[in-house]
């Protein structure tokens, strides 16, 4: 976390907006992991569905 602080400290003319970069670095990080929990989500459901159930 310190290394953040200090690369953003030493580059702050080339980062241009920090809000902006930082708010664009968030939304590319959690956009995967909704998608994979949706995803995730999706195929418990289906997993439960009655034709998927395996009883022997």
């Amino acid at each position: 976390m310190i290394a953040v602080v200090v690369m953003a400290v030493l580059n702050k003319r080339r980062l241009g907006s920090l809000k902006e970069t930082l708010d664009d670095g968030a939304n590319a990080a959690t956009d995967p992991a909704f998608n994979t929990a949706s995803l995730v989500g999706f195929g418990a459901v289906i997993a439960s569905l009655p034709a998927f159930l395996h009883d022997p």
